[in-house]
Order: C-alpha cells, then structure tokens, then sequence
C-alpha cells in the first residue's frame, strides 16, 4: 500500500533578485522515507530544505503539509511537526547541553513556559538516546563538533517531529561520527517512523542510509525515485560529471560507490 504524502510541493520557485535558486520544483515526500537531496554545490538543495520547512518562502508555487498550504499553519505548529539540523550551528553561550536539548521542548510548553515531568522525559530519552546524557551539566561549548552535533539533534528530536530535515549536517564531522549520526538518524526512521529529508554531500553516505533520492541541478530536480531506478552510473555521470562504478552489498542490499581512475 502507498504511503501518506506528507509535504508535497507544487511548482516551487524562489529567486533570489534575479537569480532564480529553485525553479518549478513539485515533489511528494512520503510518510516514512529517508530521502537523500544531491547535487553539487549551488544547486538549490538547500533553498530546498529551507522552502520546504517553511524557513523561506517562495517566490511562486506552493507548499502542503498533510494537504493543507504550509502558509496557513502557525509557526508553533510547524516547530511541533518539523525540526532541522543545520550544518552548523553556533552556540557561543555555555549552555549546559540540558539547556540546549531542553529548548526543543519550547514549541510544546503552555502559556507559563514551564516543562513537565512528561516533557522531561522525552528530554532526558532523547539525550540518552543520542549518546550525550553523561554529558547533561557540561557546557556545549566545551565539547567537540561531533559532540555537540549529536546534542543539536537530540535538541531537534526533543521537538518529537514527524518529519526531520538534515541540511548538510554531516560535512563538517569526521567520517565516524558522519557514520554514527546517521545510524542514529536511520533507527529513528525505520523504528519510529521518522521521515528524513537530508542535503547530502557524500555519495557513498547516501547511498548506504537514503531509501529515495532527489537530484538536483540549476535549482531544478533533474531526476527522482527510489535507488534501484536512480542511484546508479548513469545518473551520477549525468549530475556530476564523473565515472564511477556502483555495487551493491550482498547482505546489507547498500549501495558502494567507487570512483574510476579517469573520471572528470
């Protein structure tokens, strides 16, 4: 049986003066997917992440969220439904890293602000599940980048969204703790049934976690489906201009990539 369509697209363009950064883009994002959005650099994979969870707006077209335009919710609503890990988030004050998860509770709270013992739960579960619980009292400034990482996505997951949007949030990590980030993402998806939209840099990362995938180029998608009908050498050369050859793991089903001598 085919899934809800949660967020759906419809004709999207957003320019920036005259730069036209997405153009006519119309996509339906299913109830539990893990969708990987590739491209090279400026193509429009992050203008998409930002239009689609209602960060900015287009320029024409529009953007539903359960059938309803994403314009006429509330931003409380919205922050109840999606969460976005950026690439980089700076946090400059010593906040503990209780602090920090804690501020995903906010779109939940009443009119007095205060946290419940049920909102404490999910603060401390998604702490714990995010391997940074021992490390509650500890200000976010003294950790590392993969740390802190972990802790701007336990804040995200504390907002108990349906749909979570990662934007490049693994660039800047080191290529273990790229792999144990989305390994945690990955649980979530296929055990909580999280909808994942993640900008991905990394091909062989895509590949192995990412179920559908939405290449873009010049603001457009140049191409969308599942793996088995578009993760392969064709579409790769197409979209990036190098030759590499594809396999498939014989237990996991995951996609390898690697990259031939003479590509480019």
């Amino acid at each position: 049986m085919e899934k809800t369509v949660l967020i759906k697209t419809d004709n999207l363009t957003l320019c920036y003066g005259k730069h036209p950064a997405l153009q006519t883009v119309s996509l339906d994002i299913r109830e539990g997917g893990f969708y990987g959005v590739l491209g090279p650099n400026g193509s429009g994979k992050t203008t998409l992440i930002n239009v689609m969870c209602g960060v900015l707006k287009p320029s024409a077209g529009r953007v539903f969220w359960q059938g309803r335009e994403l314009r006429f919710y509330r931003r409380r609503h919205i922050a109840r439904s999606f969460a976005v890990v950026p690439q980089d988030c700076s946090i400059n004050f010593p906040f503990t890293v209780l602090e920090v998860v804690m501020m995903g509770r906010k779109p939940h709270l009443g009119r007095l602000g205060r946290l419940t013992d049920e909102d404490l739960g999910i603060v401390y579960s998604c702490m714990e599940h995010c391997g940074v619980l021992d490390y509650a009292e500890k200000a976010v400034t003294s950790l590392s980048g993969g740390e802190r990482q972990r802790v701007i996505l336990a804040r995200a997951l504390a907002q108990t969204p349906q749909v979570l949007f990662l934007d490049e949030a693994t660039s800047n990590l080191d290529i273990s703790h790229k792999i144990d980030l989305l390994k945690l993402i990955k649980r979530l998806n296929t055990r909580q049934g999280v909808t994942v939209i993640a900008a991905l840099h990394d091909l062989n990362l895509a590949g192995m976690f990412c179920d559908y995938f939405i290449y873009m180029e010049k603001g457009q998608v140049a191409c969308e489906g599942p793996g088995d009908l578009v993760f392969n050498e064709k579409v790769i050369k197409q979209i990036f201009n190098v030759q590499v050859e594809i396999d498939k793991h014989p237990v996991t089903g995951r996609y390898h990539l690697t990259l031939l001598p003479d590509s480019g």
